[in-house]
């Protein structure tokens, strides 16, 4: 026990001669630990923040690539169609679309030089040497490359969007243009019986502002009598609203037809269209004579308010 004792003596006697050589004191040397440990916490916090912004920018990218390669698929169909049906600027359409698709590329091997795994590897390495100043600047550096690649991004959709939108307005227009040269005179009279309805509907709503100025020429008016009249103009016009809806309503199905250029169902959705417009128009002709009895009648509706005409005068 004895020789023991000894041992733990020197031994103590060695680490307290060791630290005092050291110029240091237990204290000290916990108290130097301790604040290490407290900073490397801190940029540990730091570091899992700078990774989940990163991750974030990521994400986006994800996003905004689905949506891109969406619209990038979408060209490569017309280029099959204007091909198929030998529509004007095929050469100009496949050029476009190849170079769209060079640069998603080119965004997305941008986005692969940012590899998460390295990126965590890196900021391991300098949590390890509780190196916050270069973790800072490292994660300055990595983020800015990102939001660069997604400016990128977004510059390339807004003109594969642009682009997009001449492609389908051309395609439509000759796939019409194809309809109509197959069916002349359907198409033709359809045309102008929708201007002819549409028009005739406008004569409606021109009508209700006639009857308005009839009102104020004839009658006393305040805002109460303003109110019923209009109030009975959007009960008449209610009665046939199911009807003259047809004049306003696009022909989903002629639309879907032309898109297919499928002449037979074109016809077919002209036939019945036509037949819409003619029921609209019958409608319009009782609506525009019930709206005119109505403005006739103006003095008899509201007898307590007509103008003396004679004290006018």
């Amino acid at each position: 026990m004895e020789i023991n004792r000894k041992i733990v003596s020197f031994s103590l006697v060695s680490t307290l001669t060791g630290v005092l050589l050291l110029g240091s004191t237990p204290a000290s040397i916990f108290a130097a630990s301790s604040k290490l440990t407290n900073t490397q916490s801190v940029l540990k916090n730091q570091i899992s923040t700078y990774i989940k912004q990163l991750n974030i920018l990521k994400k986006e990218f994800a996003l905004n690539d689905s949506v891109l390669y969406g619209n990038y698929t979408k060209l490569q169909s017309y280029v099959k169609d204007f091909v198929k049906y030998n529509y004007t600027g095929v050469d100009e359409l496949k050029y476009k679309t190849a170079t769209f698709k060079t640069k998603i590329d080119k965004t997305r091997k941008d986005n692969g030089l940012v590899d998460m795994k390295k990126v965590t590897a890196t900021f391991n390495t300098y949590l390890k040497k509780n190196d916050a100043k270069n973790a800072n600047a490292y994660y300055t550096k990595q983020r800015s490359f990102l939001l660069k690649v997604l400016d990128q991004q977004d510059e390339l959709k807004n003109a594969i969007n642009e682009y997009t939108q001449e492609v389908e307005f051309q395609f439509q227009q000759e796939n019409e243009s194809y309809i109509q040269s197959m069916i002349p005179t359907e198409y033709g009279n359809y045309q102008t019986a929708s201007i002819k309805t549409f028009s005739r509907m406008m004569d409606v709503f021109l009508k209700e502002q006639d009857i308005l100025n009839q009102a104020y020429q004839v009658l006393n008016m305040n805002f109460t009598i303003k109110m019923q009249i209009q109030d009975d103009i959007e009960k008449m016009m209610g009665k046939y609203q199911s009807v003259l809806g047809v004049s306003t309503v696009k022909n989903d199905d002629l639309i879907d037809a032309i898109k297919k250029r499928d002449v037979g169902k074109a016809k077919l959705a002209i036939g019945l269209a036509m037949k819409q417009l003619e029921i609209a128009n019958s409608s319009i002709d009782q609506l525009l004579a019930e709206l005119d009895q109505y403005q006739q009648n103006l003095p008899n509706k509201f007898p307590n308010y007509v103008k003396n005409t004679s004290a006018t005068k």
